[in-house]
C-alpha cells in the first residue's frame, strides 16, 4: 500500500485507520494477514471481524 502523506490523526479511531487501509484488500488478504500474525492478533487481544467487514470481496 503506497501513502500519498503523512497525517496527524486528530479525532480518528483505530478502526478509522484500520479502514482506510483494510478497506483496499480483499477478505482473503485479510484471512491470509490474520493467519501470519495470528499471534500477535492473540498477543494484543485483536480479531479479525472488524477487518473483514471492511475489507472488499
Amino acid at each position: 500500500l503506497k501513502t500519498s502523506e503523512w497525517r496527524h490523526l486528530k479525532n480518528s479511531t483505530s478502526l478509522d485507520l484500520a479502514s482506510e487501509y483494510y478497506g483496499k484488500i480483499t477478505k482473503d488478504q485479510v484471512k491470509s494477514l490474520y493467519n501470519r500474525y495470528k499471534l500477535d492478533f492473540d498477543a494484543f487481544g485483536y480479531g479479525i471481524d472488524d477487518y473483514l467487514t471492511v475489507a472488499k470481496d
